[in-house]
């Protein structure tokens, strides 16, 4: 019965990548779920004035299904919609491998462009 109960809470809790938001800055106003927003990549530079409003962290919990590229980055997209963020910078971007995880894991900076 505690073997029936700890796959079935593994099954529930395992199902997606695991996220991790930190806010930086409270009383932006949310933008819609779809909103038109900038992706800057892992090695590319900023040419605008910006400001860290949050940061997110999706990673692997050992269990992940949907954690394909597509669906964590459209995670990313809508979490920084609803913060108000104008841009995200991704960084330390994993791909998935067979060495390693099979979940596509990525940081994200949401910044709010300055001056503008």
């Amino acid at each position: 019965m505690k073997n029936i109960f700890v796959l079935i809470l593994l099954t529930l809790s395992g199902c997606s990548a695991s996220n991790h938001y930190v806010r930086y800055q409270d009383g932006l106003e949310s933008k819609s779920e779809n909103c038109a927003i900038d992706f800057y990549s892992e090695n590319l530079e900023l040419h605008r004035k910006t400001q860290v409003i949050g940061e997110i962290q999706i990673r692997d919990t050992g269990f992940s299904l949907s954690c394909d590229a597509e669906t964590v980055i459209k995670q990313i997209k809508e979490k920084a919609c609803t913060e108000g963020a104008d841009a995200i910078h991704l960084y330390n971007v994993s791909h998935p491998s067979w060495r390693g995880s099979t979940c596509f894991q990525a940081n994200a900076r949401f910044l709010k462009y300055v001056g503008e």
